[in-house]
């Protein structure tokens, strides 16, 4: 169902919620605790081991130099889990993170009021947070290895939005982008339906199904010419027939 991998351990997540661990052993990250099981999501870091239960509760294993198998206290409610380096993340279902492990770069201390969030990323020194509003928060390091070259993989560009998922590197950061298409606007004129959108979508084209469903046959129509700022198409409605419309490209 999953896997992740540290510096020279990996594991993997079973479809029966229970984990596999191979790889170097010295820390103990390659030992799966005894007993584990209903398990919904695992994140490695360097040398340590996290895993998410269904209970929302997390449990870790390995090197523990920095705290980063330790738990907080009464953690709960979590839906996903990060690791990298030697600390961890959580992210709850209140769209609140938690860090815990190194904190040298201000890894484990996400922004204050940070709120509404849906995916975490972990980064050797710095981390991202993607919002419900598709933007993206990132903080810790944001330098480069000599501390002095600022690289800026925690501040993420300005016009960064419309993002579904992130993730993290040493100097790094990544994040997918989504566009939505254009709005559609309808308005009857006596016998005639008259649809229009933004000719800035000019790649976009109107289609046409008498139904709605994964069965639906969307046939392409002709757009008229631009109308000011918009592309139009008109057809002719007929009475009781279902006719649906969408843009798609």
């Amino acid at each position: 169902m999953a896997v992740a991998a540290g510096v020279y351990h990996s594991a993997a997540l079973k479809s029966d919620g229970t984990v596999l661990v191979w790889g170097d052993n010295f820390w103990g990250e390659a030992t799966t605790l005894n007993g584990l099981s209903n398990v919904i999501a695992i994140a490695a870091g360097d040398y340590h081991t996290v895993a998410l239960k269904c209970d929302g509760t997390v449990v870790a294993w390995g090197r523990n130099s920095m705290g980063q198998t330790n738990c907080p206290p009464g953690l709960s409610n979590v839906v996903a889990i990060a690791a990298r380096n030697d600390y961890s993340l959580a992210l709850k279902r209140d769209g609140t993170v938690v860090g815990w492990g190194l904190n040298d770069a201000g890894q484990c201390t996400p922004p204050a009021n940070l709120s509404n969030v849906v995916a975490i990323a972990a980064g050797d020194f710095h981390c991202l947070a993607l919002k419900s509003d598709g933007t993206v928060v990132g903080w810790g390091s944001n330098t480069d290895n000599d501390g002095k070259t600022l690289t800026g993989q925690a501040t993420p560009p300005a016009a960064l939005g419309n993002a579904v998922a992130v993730a993290a590197g040493w100097n790094h950061s990544l994040a997918i982008m989504v566009w939505p298409p254009p709005v559609l606007h309808a308005r009857l004129d006596r016998n005639q339906v008259i649809l229009s959108w933004p000719a800035s979508a000019s790649d976009y084209r109107l289609q046409v199904s008498p139904v709605l469903g994964p069965g639906a046959v969307w046939t392409p129509l002709d757009a008229a010419p631009a109308v000011a700022d918009e592309e139009c198409a008109v057809t002719n409605l007929a009475r009781g027939k279902k006719t649906f419309y969408r843009l798609g490209r």
